[in-house]
């Protein structure tokens, strides 16, 4: 059961740092391309990712926790491209953030506890990227 959430680790570390090296340097597309594929990956596989840490998790629950995830990297990819919407999109990422962590209290009882910790880890990290875009946003 410990190796299975090591892939939703290791594609949340790579969002992250991803995340931080497209903020440093916006000139370098790559690392904003990559952010937007982990966001795609958190968009379509993410039922898949947290499959791992819920296995009693409803798909669509599992999808859910997934697209906000993926809603958090898309803001990311926003900002740097300059796209329509992008404030409106880092705007939303705290409440988005705000429904991960009431989902995951939730189902508490549900999960282990070092994934509850993971998970709530996940959130602050999150948090703190988003803190970040507001700060340079607004």
């Amino acid at each position: 059961m410990n190796k299975k959430p090591t892939i939703g680790i290791i594609v949340f570390f790579l969002g992250v740092l991803l995340s931080a090296l497209a903020i440093i340097t916006q000139d370098i597309k790559f690392f904003t391309w990559a952010v937007f594929v982990i966001s795609l990956i958190y968009l379509s596989m993410g039922w898949h990712i947290f499959k791992r840490y819920y296995p009693e998790g409803h798909p669509l629950l599992l999808f859910f926790m997934g697209y906000l995830y993926s809603g958090v990297f898309i803001a990311t990819v926003f900002y740097i491209t300059n796209w329509p919407l992008a404030k409106t999109i880092i705007s939303m990422t705290p409440i988005w953030i705000a429904i991960q962590l009431v989902i995951v209290f939730s189902i508490k009882k549900q999960i282990q506890k070092n994934v509850l910790i993971q998970l709530i880890i996940e959130a602050i990290i999150l948090l703190i990227l988003t803190i970040i875009l507001l700060m340079r946003v607004l």
